[in-house]
């Protein structure tokens, strides 16, 4: 079956049942396409690294975990869990990548399936070689360019942007499932994608590529991050990120401040530390999250935990981080399941018209293919790519 790609910003994790997703985009726009989250379509454009051919190779569907792979989603969660505070959406949304179930699967088809992508073994392992040492600030290529390598040419059927050369799926509307392979828009071409512009950047309300800002250009920072990847729009104007007690603008990215800083009511600042309180105006300093207004230590799956807010998405605190359970696992009471529902004790995924509870995340599905889980119950929402 398809597997629509779960709305990761830079973590091209797939939910393999169900729910349809929706990408938010750098700019926390909404997205409806672009090929994988987190990577550009074409995973780097200009950026693209050499390669040797002998190191792309294509994996089956259903065989065992590339190890390079799971290292990548490894050190994925573990930024995700150092980065989250400076930049929220970010760390939500790249949590997923901290569940086991959620990486085996993924790294046994990270290509969904489709023959005209190669993943690039080499360069997930590079990526997580290199991720720990990352500044948590967004790029317009994501984290990690250059995974994937589409075969495709211009004017060939595509179902998605990474099988395409060219690093674009052009499609007539977002709901289209096919669309033809064609090359990264130019600025002031339309697009519903940030990833379908060379520039990286669609701005709304518009939808138009809009060209990168330099340093010290006059910029938009609201409806899209303009600026150039080492700088951040403050006050209108693309800046250097800032260190202590400089000026900041919130942002999608995290660019408007220097690491370790991020941007704090006075600008900006280290934020809160551990035991100080938290909330929606006062953030957590980096590799600390906010639990019950109490800034408290990130922890990883089956890391130590004193409480729930500790832990990623799909986890609960029981003195360490455990994850929830997967469709065929055992589940309780007080140990909920992360994919489908709870039915006498094993997790499974609702069938149709069956009552589900709704979720906040994206991470798993609820209910089966088809169907999503919408007002407390498993509704058709069409599978318009088919099988």
């Amino acid at each position: 079956m398809s597997r629509p790609h779960l709305a990761l910003l830079l973590l091209p994790l797939a939910a393999c049942t169900g729910d349809r997703t929706i990408d938010p985009g750098p700019s926390g726009g909404p997205v409806y396409d672009g090929g994988p989250a987190g990577t550009a379509p074409r995973d780097g454009g200009s950026d693209q690294p050499n390669r040797d051919a002998g190191s792309v190779t294509a994996r089956d569907a259903g065989s065992a975990p590339s190890p390079a792979c799971l290292a990548y989603l490894e050190a994925t969660c573990r930024y995700a869990l150092r980065c989250g505070s400076k930049v929220p959406l970010l760390g939500t949304t790249l949590e997923g990548a901290c569940h086991p179930a959620q990486r085996a699967r993924y790294c046994s088809d990270p290509t969904s399936g489709l023959a005209a992508i190669r993943a690039d073994e080499g360069a997930f392992q590079r990526c997580a070689d290199n991720l720990d040492g990352t500044a948590c600030l967004l790029s317009s290529t994501g984290l990690c360019p250059g995974l994937f390598v589409g075969t495709l040419p211009n004017g060939a059927a595509c179902r998605d942007a990474r099988e395409c050369a060219g690093g674009r799926c052009l499609r007539a509307t977002p709901q289209q499932c096919e669309g033809v392979c064609a090359d990264l828009a130019s600025d002031g071409e339309a697009c519903v994608v940030h990833d379908e512009c060379a520039s990286r950047r669609c701005k709304a309300p518009e939808l138009t590529c809009t060209p990168v800002v330099p340093l010290g250009g006059a910029c938009n920072g609201i409806t899209v991050d303009d600026c150039a990847d080492s700088s951040g729009c403050v006050n209108g104007v693309c800046r250097t990120p800032g260190t202590a007690g400089a000026a900041c603008t919130p942002s999608g990215t995290g660019r408007t401040c220097a690491d370790p800083y991020l941007c704090t009511t006075g600008g900006c600042g280290f934020g809160a530390g551990l035991g100080e309180a938290c909330g929606f105006s006062t953030r957590c300093a980096q590799g600390l999250r906010c639990a019950d207004d109490v800034c408290v230590t990130a922890a990883s799956s089956n890391g130590a935990c004193t409480s729930d807010g500790a832990c990623p998405v799909n986890h609960v605190c029981d003195g360490v981080c455990r994850p929830l359970p997967v469709v065929g696992e055992v589940c309780t009471a007080t140990l909920p399941c992360a994919e489908g529902i709870c039915d006498q004790g094993t997790c499974r995924l609702a069938r149709p018209n069956e009552a589900c509870t709704p979720r906040t995340d994206l991470t798993f599905a609820r209910c089966e293919s088809g169907y999503a889980c919408i007002q407390a119950m498993c509704r058709p929402v069409g599978n318009p790519c088919g099988p």
